[in-house]
């Protein structure tokens, strides 16, 4: 049976650590997508601002951008940059509406 080392981190029979994700895969692609809209276009800025390492970062704004919610541009140093897609915007208005709507409603029932 696997020993608890932290809510981070678990052992399991062989002794290799075994990451356990603090957020699924949907918080942290919305977390990239807000970082973006809210102004970081360069990809350490937004791994910085999402929380994010540099391989999770990677593959997440490869799948943002196969589904049209993020786009790649080059930047005016020619270094590549991000920007959310119109598509990627309202998706980032729905989620922080969810997100209201859900703290409203924890506020009322307390």
């Amino acid at each position: 049976m696997p020993q608890v080392l932290s809510p981070q981190v678990e052992m399991n029979l062989i002794g290799r650590k075994q990451y356990v994700p603090r957020r699924s895969l949907f918080e942290t692609r919305m977390d990239i997508l807000r970082a973006i809209s809210e102004g970081s276009a360069k990809p350490t800025h937004i791994m910085h601002r999402s929380n994010t390492c540099w391989k999770i970062l990677q593959e997440n704004l490869q799948a943002l951008k196969e589904t049209g919610l993020v786009r790649q541009d080059t930047g005016s140093s020619d270094r590549i940059e991000y920007a959310v897609t119109e598509k990627g915007t309202e998706v980032v208005g729905d989620y922080l509406e969810l997100l209201g709507s859900m703290e409203h409603r924890t506020i009322e029932a307390t």
